[in-house]
Formats: structure tokens, sequence, C-alpha cells
């Protein structure tokens, strides 16, 4: 049996509201259209399958099964920003055969062990129409859809008629055109960015109303963060799944602010013992992670600098063995990361990541989260005076290397208070990150030494003496970029 590929379009489309029977007005005129086709009619069938609580849903997620059309299948659309989406498309299997497993293993970290099953179905009568320009490119797409669709949990019904404007060489400048000429027709932006959004809709709870004038509460600014730090890891999972570039970096950070924010504020959060094993679990999961992150970086930063050796220097030899050694650690490190995203004891961290946003704590976060940015403070200032105080060598890089984790536990800290103080929390940050460039160089160069000299030779000698050196002067700025970044962020606790 051949095997079934994945494949991945980009869409970037509007959807408009109509009237029953209401059709687009005449697009003739607008910048750049030469021709507007004669309309095309297509009938369309699909089965939307979801979780009972409708997580794919509330995670801005559709999956569904469709016939009819030139792009039947199966599809499930991720969210790209703005108006954009992504499909991941794959093709059609018997219904019986439920959802496919290439697909369902991508949505694993927000289904976790509940079932996908179908929860609605949409029958669409179609009208297209395509702009094209003066070589017949196609600029844009014009669908009228005619909506039947039945939530199945009641087999509740609805109609309704919509239009779609897909984005193609035309662009957004085409769009806001077409927008336009929408408008004076009495044609509106839809509230529903997918179909199924507007059947099921009203299954998915919203975020509670505070009350105007009320103060914010320290656990309501923490669990905020944490709930987006919980998003972002579920989101790249996913990503890291469709091996997509940056991926596991982007895990990795959202698992080290999750961490950092339930280590430094725990108190806000039950304590140490409600937090501990959670912390510990997350820094399992940027454990396994690691090797995969640590090849990506390498294999980049140590391809540049043998880029600026004189070629005179360079073993005959080594870019073959550099491309073999980080061939064969990237295997195994991508192998290891998704062995963990299959585990259960990562789908175990999820579930508990879940229950912990869904509680609450009342203390004040005007005086909660002060104090806990001058705690992390004086942390970092204790370890940047232990640096300063040390010799060039390993026991200095492990000193620094203290410096950059308690470092970006503050920077994560204040990152939470940005409800609190946006235009204080946004200038600490840029000096924050200038201080964590800083320390990450430094610990690439550390890492860059020991791969060096795994690979051994001359040409690798020479690069392990420049990475030494690259260290080295990193942490001799360490005092003047954390000083620079206190100043910046000392009125958060004063």
């Amino acid at each position: 049996m051949t095997a079934r590929v994945l494949t991945a379009v980009r869409e970037v489309e509007r959807k408009y509201e109509a009237r029953p029977g209401q059709e687009p007005p005449s697009l003739s005129g607008l910048p750049g259209v030469s021709t507007e086709t004669p309309p095309e009619l297509f009938t369309l069938e699909a089965a939307y399958y979801d979780t009972a609580d409708l997580r794919l849903l509330r995670n801005a997620l559709t999956l569904r099964r469709r016939t009819g059309g030139d792009d039947a299948g199966w599809h499930l659309k991720t969210p790209g920003g703005g108006d954009a989406r992504t499909e991941i498309r794959l093709p059609l299997a018997p219904v019986s055969a439920g959802v496919p497993g290439e697909l369902s293993s991508l949505v694993r970290s927000y289904t976790r062990s509940a079932l996908l099953e179908p929860v609605a179905r949409i029958s669409t009568t179609r009208t297209r129409r395509r702009l094209l320009g003066d070589e017949q490119n196609l600029l844009a797409e014009i669908v009228v859809d005619r909506v039947h669709a039945v939530a199945l949990e009641d087999d509740r019904g609805r109609d309704w008629t919509e239009i779609e404007v897909e984005q193609a060489a035309g662009g957004a400048i085409l769009a806001d055109a077409i927008e336009a000429r929408f408008a004076d027709a009495g044609i509106a932006r839809s509230s529903s960015p997918a179909k199924v959004d507007r059947v099921l809709g009203d299954r998915i709870a919203s975020e509670p109303v505070r009350e105007p004038g009320r103060r914010l509460t320290a656990g309501e600014v923490v669990l905020c963060y944490l709930r987006t730090q919980i998003a972002a890891l579920a989101a790249g999972d996913l990503a890291v799944r469709r091996d997509e570039p940056d991926s596991v970096h982007r895990m990795r950070v959202a698992a080290r602010r999750a961490r950092s924010t339930l280590q430094a504020y725990a108190s806000v959060l039950g304590g140490r013992a409600a937090t501990r094993a959670l912390i510990d679990e997350l820094g399992w999961l940027g454990g396994q992670l690691s090797a995969a992150r640590d090849v990506e970086v390498q294999r980049d930063r140590l391809s540049t600098r043998l880029g600026e050796v004189p070629p005179r220097l360079v073993d005959s030899d080594l870019r073959e063995r550099l491309d073999r050694y980080f061939s064969d650690r990237a295997e195994q490190a991508r192998t290891a990361a998704l062995d963990t995203l299959d585990s259960d004891r990562y789908l175990q961290l999820l579930d508990r990541l879940d229950a912990l946003a869904a509680s609450g704590a009342t203390r004040r976060a005007g005086k909660a989260v002060p104090k806990v940015l001058k705690t992390v403070a004086h942390t970092v200032d204790e370890r940047v005076r232990a640096c300063e105080g040390a010799a060039p060598g390993p026991d200095r890089d492990e000193l620094v290397h203290a410096v950059r984790k308690a470092a970006k536990r503050l920077r994560y800290a204040i990152e939470v208070a940005r409800p609190l103080a946006p235009g204080t929390v946004t200038r600490a940050l840029a000096r924050f990150t200038a201080l964590q460039d800083l320390l990450g160089e430094h610990q690439d160069a550390v890492v860059a030494q020991a791969q060096l000299q795994a690979l051994g030779g001359f040409t690798c000698g020479l690069l392990y003496q420049q990475e030494r050196d690259i260290a080295d002067e990193r942490a001799a700025d360490l005092g003047r970029a954390w000083r620079a970044a206190r100043r910046a962020a000392r009125p958060l606790w004063t």
C-alpha cells in the first residue's frame, strides 16, 4: 500500500456575511483585474471532528473530512496570524477508518486521551468566481457559500449565506479593494473564523468579564501568563511533529517560561509543595528537547565559523566529518523528541498544567508581584558578583550559566507583570534582551568547545580557541550588561 503524504497549504482569506440570496457586487475595474471568470458550481459535504468538549475548536483548530470540490480530503486548519491559516491535507480514506493517525497524532497535545468524533455536518452549495490578471494569473478567488449546518449533539440546524475572498497574487491590496466594494453593497466581515464556529461557537466558554475598576489579583496576572505558555506548548508540539523550522526552540521557550513562572510565583500558586512536581516535570521536558535544539544551534554556528577560516587552514575532511557528526545527532535527537511527545508522562504533565491554570488565587498583584521580582533580582545580583570574582575557565563558565538561568527567571517574571506596568515592562525587557543575548552567546561558545573537542583536528583546535575567547569576552561584559538591565527593571519592585 502506498503511504499517504501530508501536504500543507497556506490560505489567506476573509469571510463576509451575506443576506439569503445576496450575490457579491461586480468586481470589474479593481486594481490589476482584467477578467472575472464565469461562475462554477460545487456541492461540498463535510463532517467536522473534535472532542466532546471541543478542544480543537477552543484552540482555533478545525478538523474535517470533506467530499466534493477540487480539494476533497481530510483537512486540519491551524491559525497562521491575521487572515492566514495553514491547511494540512491528507487524501480521503474510508469514513469507517475514522480520523487518520497522521492527523490525530498532530493534535495529541490538545486531545490527550479524548476521542475525536463527528460534532457537526455541513453541506455547502458553492459558487466560485476567479479574478485574473492581464496574463491570466490568479489574483483572488471569490466564493458564495449557501450553508446548511447541523450540530450533532442535538441535531440543531442552521442556514446562512457567506462570502469568502481568498487572496492569491493580488494580495492584501486587492483584498482591501474588494472589501471596500463589498462595504458599499452592505456586505460586512463575518465574526466567525470558520463555518463550524458558527454552529458550535456558543458551546465555547468565554473568559469571565472582570468588574470595571476592580484591581487585578496576583493569581489573575500569573495564571493568565501561565495559560499563554500552556497554549504555546501545545502549538509548539504540533509544529515539532511537523518538523517546522525553529519549532523545538519555541516549545522549549514555552516550557522554560512556564517553569520560571512556577518557580518565581510559587507563593501565589499555592506554595512550593503545590508547584514542585510541575517544576521538575517541566525541567524534564526541556531536557528531553535540549539535544534537538543544541544540534540546530551548533550546526549553524560551527558551519559559519568554519566558513571564516582561510581554506589553507581547513582540514581536508572536516566539512564531511562535521556534516556526518551533526546529521547523526539530529536524527537521534528528533527521534528522542518525538518519543517524549508521545509519552504518557508528557501528556500527564499537560493535564496537570491545565488543572493548575484552572485554579484561582486572590492575593493582590500590586504587593505580591514586586516582592517576587525583588527576590529574584537579588539572586541574580549575588550570582553576578560571584562571576566577577572568579578566574577565567570552566568554573567561571558554570557560574555564568547560573546567572543565565536566574536572569531568564527574572525576565519571565517581569513579563508576567506586563498588565500592571506595560510601559516599564517594555523598557526593562529591551535591556534584558541585550543581557540574554550576551549570556546566550557565552553558553553557545561553551557548548561549541565541547563539540570541537569531540571532532578533533587542527582546524577544530583553532576554532576551539576562538570560542574560548568569545566566552571570556562575554563573561567580562556581564556585570555592565546586568547593571543596565537592573536599572531599567528596578521601578517594578521599588
